[in-house]
C-alpha cells in the first residue's frame, strides 16, 4: 500500500489536481530512467532537457498559461500557434484561460503535410528533404502561424507521439519544436518518453515553459 507524505499531500494541494501531481511524478522517474541511460552511452543531447524538467517539475501547465498570459500582456504581444501532434491541444489550454484573447491571435492545426504546406507556407523541399517531424518545418511552421495570424511571437509542433509511425532515426516520442519572436527563430528537439497521451501533454508543457522563459528573458 502507498502512503503519502506530508510534503506531497501539501504538493497535491497547491496543484491544480491528483493527475497533475501524478503525471508530474511519473514524468520526474521517467527523466532519472532516461538519464541513467544518457549517461551509459555517453550523449550529452538530451540533459540540459532533463535537468529544466526535474528542477522546474512542480511548475503546472495552469501556472504556465497564466504566466505566459501575463507576460504576453506586459510586452504587448500577440501570440500564434502550428500545432501537429498535440492537435491544438496548446491553443485550447491557453484560450481556457480569462483575457487570453487580448494576447492570443489563431492557430493551425496542421495535422497533415498538405496544410502545412498550404496554409503555413512550409516549403515542398522541406518536407521532401527533412520530413515533417524536423527542426527546419517547425521553423517554417512557427514563421507562417506568425505571418498568417499576424503575429510577433509564435511556436510551433510537430511530432510522433505514438504507439505507430516511429522510424530508427526519428522513434516514437520524438517531438520538435518551432519559436518565432520578434523575426528570430529557434528550434529544438524533445525526446519524451511514455504513451502516446504522455508524449502529447509533455509536448504541451514544454510549449509552455520554453514560451515562458524566452519571454522572460526579454524582460
Amino acid at each position: 500500500m502507498f502512503f503519502y507524505t506530508f510534503q506531497q499531500i501539501l504538493l497535491i494541494f497547491l496543484l491544480s489536481s491528483v493527475e497533475e501531481y501524478l503525471f508530474i511524478t511519473n514524468q520526474r522517474i521517467a527523466n532519472r530512467v532516461e538519464y541513467i541511460t544518457l549517461c551509459e552511452d555517453g550523449t550529452n543531447t538530451k540533459r540540459k532537457k532533463l535537468d529544466m524538467l526535474e528542477e522546474d517539475a512542480p511548475l503546472t501547465k495552469k501556472w504556465a498559461r497564466e504566466t505566459l498570459i501575463e507576460l504576453l500582456k506586459e510586452q504587448n504581444r500577440m501570440l500564434a500557434g502550428a500545432e501537429s501532434c498535440t492537435g491544438g491541444g496548446v491553443s485550447a489550454g491557453i484560450t481556457a484561460i480569462a483575457g487570453s484573447s487580448q494576447v492570443f491571435c489563431g492557430g493551425v492545426v496542421s495535422y497533415t503535410n498538405a496544410v502545412k504546406q498550404n496554409v503555413l507556407g512550409v516549403p515542398a523541399e522541406i518536407l521532401e528533404t527533412y520530413g515533417a517531424v524536423s527542426e527546419e518545418c517547425t521553423a517554417k511552421m512557427a514563421e507562417g502561424a506568425a505571418k498568417l495570424c499576424g503575429a510577433d511571437t509564435a511556436f510551433s509542433v510537430s511530432g510522433i507521439a505514438g504507439p505507430g509511425g516511429g522510424t530508427e532515426k526519428t522513434p516514437v516520442g520524438t517531438v520538435c519544436f518551432g519559436f518565432f519572436n520578434r523575426g528570430k527563430i529557434t528550434t529544438g528537439t524533445q525526446h519524451f518518453l511514455g504513451d502516446r497521451s504522455d508524449v502529447r501533454r509533455q509536448a504541451n508543457l514544454y510549449v509552455l515553459q520554453t514560451l515562458v522563459e524566452m519571454l522572460q528573458a526579454e524582460k
